[in-house]
């Protein structure tokens, strides 16, 4: 018999009985300073033309080809920072490509390799931010985990209108739960297994990764500037589900 063990956002409630469960957090970019936009970073196009064509917003072929997805960003990118004077430890990046996170500092670099993230989990790219030459700073790589290592069958969905967590509903195809879509919307990701010793998970629908704990920790306590963590289950429309794992 199959069970579900939850590692919830830490506002949420747990909503099934297991034990040892560990907390995971949706992190975001934090406006800093005055400005209502975070810090971003915007990449030289000629240096990046090549990772975009290849993803080009087609899942299927940045499946395929998401090993290769980094390779393709130049060593020492050529960036500058927009509408800001000085960099911070976690800064957007202006361009959407799939599974780039972040600009990161060195702090935040180190604070990775420290906690022995694996390579599986995330990558870095170093760049070269103008003004800041003399400093590091690196592009942050997080691998989408595709729908296919989502275990459908277990995922609740609740629905837009209500918000009533009480009262979520399943679907059996990936396609049923497009076709709900806006007025459903996944509640709680539920991975297969060997995702349980995870500490950074970005499942294919969340805009935002999940961070472990022992991450957030080690954030706060180098004094890391420029993320947010999301509390609360929805904000101007966007959902933070909780996340589980399929386990034995």
């Amino acid at each position: 018999m199959t069970n579900t063990e939850s590692r919830s956002m830490i506002i949420l409630n747990k909503r099934n009985n297991c034990n040892n469960t560990m907390m995971f957090h949706i992190v975001d970019h934090e406006n800093v300073g005055e400005r209502s936009m975070p810090h971003a970073v915007a990449p030289s196009e000629k240096g990046i033309e090549d990772a975009l064509e290849l993803v080009a917003g087609n899942m299927d072929v940045y499946a395929e080809h998401k090993e290769e997805l980094m390779e393709l960003i130049p060593e020492g990118l050529p960036c500058k920072l927009t509408n800001r004077k000085t960099p911070v430890d976690y800064m957007d990046f202006s361009r959407s490509i799939v599974s780039i996170e972040a600009v990161v500092s060195q702090k935040v670099k180190n604070i990775f390799e420290g906690l022995t993230i694996q390579s599986k989990e995330c990558s870095f790219r170093r760049i070269s931010l103008k003004g800041f030459e003399n400093e590091s700073f690196y592009i942050l790589f997080i691998p989408q985990i595709p729908f296919s290592e989502i275990v459908l069958s277990k995922c609740d969905f609740c629905s837009t209108e209500t918000y009533d967590l009480q009262n979520t509903v399943k679907f059996s195809s990936w396609e049923e739960a497009r076709k709900a879509f806006p007025k459903f919307q996944i509640h709680k990701i539920v991975l297969k297994k060997e995702y349980s010793n995870y500490d950074i998970l970005q499942p294919l629908m969340c805009i935002d990764p999940f961070y472990s704990e022992r991450i957030l920790e080690a954030f706060e306590r180098e004094k890391v500037v420029g993320y947010h963590i999301f509390r609360g289950w929805h904000f101007q429309n966007y959902f933070k589900p909780e996340l589980a794992f399929d386990i034995e």
